[in-house]
């Protein structure tokens, strides 16, 4: 296979020919054996956020299925993906967060007729672990066109597996692939992603298997107020749902939490958008739908962890999907219906449950320093069915090395810890395969992360390596590193290209390698609560979101509107009618911006600005409700509902400063934390304001 990097919107084809070789079994026949494509072409920078493509030329002919097949349900197109099938693979590291891939027909006349496509991401972003990718996302074609599209969210920088195959073992014959992925540059989630331990062995778990979940959060844009207020995850018939368990979640807010709520796991609770289960941020009344959000920034993380286990019987494979969903209080809370995040993408997961009887692998109980040549623990493979034989052995790197014959049990005496081994066996009394893998205990392992890369061929690259031992203790800040830069803290910068680092602890050492690159600038994107402003408002504005920090602000025309060279703040106090345009432009010399029009107009047909919630507790930022505007109209009624209709506080007086309304009654008492509903009256003119607000302590 030859694969180019094009353009974006340009695309030349390069083919292939296997004539000399029509029958031969394509060297990417196999995952472990996928054609490397690098990272994939960087997508331009936003608001665009398009990636140039990657196109080839390929072939499927001569392609053996594998043994147990991989395959997955609840496909686009027709379901599920057939097995077994001719089918070839392709490893790409990403640069965006959307993937799309497209299968079309070849340049000769013999062409796959009902391509399908598979998409997989390899756990720990490592070659380690090629037959226990998790498969995430699948598209079949079942008209014989011989095209099919697939698009699914990805997250940059991680490893993934293509497959494509025909719907069977002779559906073979020359196809073109293109390869993209872009930037989401709207959405509110800045990262996302969604992962499974133990990963299916070739997309399969066994019955009875727990499998625990971790979906993650890494930065969220306040997009016109709005913040994380639900988390549904949703599961597939082969899941038994009552052994869920849900664990708290990890919530890193480097300022301290903004709000003062909790989130919990709910059952069937209703919400604008519907009756949802799932983790909800409420404000302890058990009912999150009348609240708003989590409030976060590009700095928050949020992790939400829950276990599941597959259903211990099964008569044919079973549906084991998983689709996890983010709702923003504008969707599910009080501030709906106002619909920013609606097009946050759903990270789904897709592997079958195999009914073959499981399949038990018991390790040593004691750990050991990886390397140095002590290969020598022993592993054992077993079932209580009895009734097993053909147990086939295959190492960290998805190569076979062992295989027992007409025995009920396997033990393999040469096991290195810290590496992970797959059992691959065939059940003669039920005729069926069955699969297992475990991670022999090493003392160490190794994560490492690239936060953030440099411009063009800068070494810039920041990379964070995190130790934990066989127990999963994070042992970073009692170990020791060496870096290829000769760097010897756990957080570096390195140049693009790939780089190694050395880690010790209590006697352990090992080694590991990244691929670093430069990343595009990220999105710029930023925003105001609003566009347009009357000149008499005396308020500053600072924008809802800023994704990159430390760059700059600009306005043009110069004069006439006074804006924050730092932090984007307008000072609205003394400016010009006119139109202006605010620039923010990053620092990282990627040249990232975004660009927003405001306007500032006359007196005359000026509407009120009328915020949606306050925070009265005494901290000195945002303690009184206000109403821009109302005070250039003295002697308006400001009058305040509960949710009964009662009247709790009213003014003729309002005018932001002397008199507001700061969360009390009439007779000076805190009202409790709630929706309240107003009612104001402009004196003078024939206009009345209605809506709610939210009092949130």
């Amino acid at each position: 296979m030859h694969f180019k990097k094009l353009p974006y919107h340009l695309f030349v084809v390069f083919s292939v020919f296997f004539s000399a070789q029509a029958f031969a079994q394509p060297p990417n026949d196999d995952p472990c054996k996928a054609t490397f494509l690098g990272p994939l072409p960087q997508p331009v920078s936003c608001p665009v956020g398009k990636g140039p493509v990657y196109q080839g030329a390929c072939d499927n002919t001569g392609a053996k299925p594998e043994y147990p097949h991989p395959s997955m349900m609840g496909c686009s197109g027709n379901g599920k993906t057939t097995a077994p099938n001719a089918d070839v693979w392709f490893e790409f590291i990403s640069t965006g967060r959307m993937l799309n891939v497209t299968i079309r027909p070849g340049q000769s006349g013999d062409n796959i007729d009902y391509p399908q496509v598979s998409l997989y991401e390899i756990h720990g972003g490592t070659n380690n672990d090629c037959l226990s990718p998790n498969p995430l996302a699948c598209a079949v074609q079942n008209s014989g066109t011989g095209t099919v599209t697939l698009t699914h969210p990805i997250r940059m920088g991680a490893k993934y597996l293509i497959q494509v195959a025909g719907k069977d073992t002779s559906d073979t014959g020359a196809f073109q692939i293109d390869i993209s992925n872009d930037l989401r540059c709207y959405d509110c989630q800045v990262e996302s992603d969604l992962l499974a331990y133990p990963s299916p062995v070739l997309g399969r778990y066994q019955p009875g298997q727990y499998v625990t979940f971790i979906y993650f959060i890494k930065g969220y844009k306040n997009s016109n107020g709005t913040s994380p207020h639900a988390l549904i995850p949703r599961f597939g018939p082969g899941w038994d749902t009552a052994s869920f368990i849900e664990y708290p979640l990890w919530i890193l807010h480097p300022l301290g939490p903004s709000w003062k709520g909790t989130w919990m796991w709910y059952k069937n609770k209703p919400t604008p958008s519907g009756v949802f289960s799932g983790y909800f941020y409420d404000m302890n009344d058990t009912i999150p739908s009348n609240n708003i959000g989590d409030k976060g920034t590009a700095n928050d993380t949020w992790y939400f962890f829950w276990q599941i286990k597959t259903k211990p019987n099964c008569s044919g494979p079973q549906d084991l999907s998983v689709q996890v969903d983010a709702y923003s209080d504008g969707e599910t809370g009080v501030l709906y219906p106002l619909l920013t995040c609606q097009n946050d993408p759903s990270f789904t997961f897709k592997p079958i449950l195999d009914c073959c009887p499981s399949l038990t692998i018991d390790g040593p109980s004691v750990a050991k320093c990886p390397g140095g040549g002590n290969c020598n623990d022993t592993l054992k493979a077993y079932s209580s069915s009895f009734n097993f034989s053909d147990f086939k052995w295959y190492d960290d790197r998805g190569t076979f090395f062992k295989k027992d014959s007409s025995v009920w049990t396997s033990q393999c005496t040469t096991i290195c810890p810290g590496k992970r081994y797959t059992v691959i066996s065939y059940n003669k009394n039920k005729g069926c395969l069955t699969t297992g893998s475990k991670v022999a205990p090493g003392l160490i392992f190794s994560e490492l992360r690239q936060i953030r890369g440099g411009c063009g061929n800068a070494c810039a690259d920041s990379v964070t390596a995190r130790v934990t031992n066989w127990l999963g203790g994070d042992i970073t800040s009692s170990s020791t590193f060496l870096w290829s830069n000769s760097a010897t803290t756990s957080s570096v910068q390195l140049c693009p290209g790939k780089n190694w680092v050395c880690i010790s602890n209590n006697g352990c050492t090992i080694t590991d390698t990244i691929d670093t690159k430069n990343y595009p600038p990220d999105d710029a994107y930023f925003s105001y609560p609003e566009y347009s402003f009357c000149k008499r408002d005396k308020r500053k504005l600072i924008p809802n979101y800023v994704s990159l920090q430390g760059g700059s602000f600009t306005v043009a025309p110069s004069t006439g509107l006074t804006v924050d060279a730092q932090t984007g703040e307008i000072d609205l106090n003394g400016s010009v009618e006119g139109s202006y345009t605010i620039v923010y432009t990053t620092n990282d010399n990627c040249s990232a911006s975004d660009s927003v029009q405001i306007s500032i107009t006359a007196e005359t047909g000026c509407d009120l600005s009328i915020y949606k919630g306050f925070t009265p507790n005494g901290d000195g930022f945002n303690d009184g409700w206000i109403i821009d505007g109302v005070e250039f109209y003295p002697g308006s009624v400001v009058k305040i509902f509960n949710r009964w209709g009662g009247v709790v506080w009213e003014s003729t007086e309002y005018d932001n400063l002397q008199v507001k309304w700061e969360g009390k009654n009439l007779s000076g008492g805190e009202l409790p934390d709630g929706t309240y509903f107003y009612y104001i009256s402009l004196a003078g003119i024939d206009r009345v304001y209605k809506g709610w607000v939210e009092l949130t302590r």
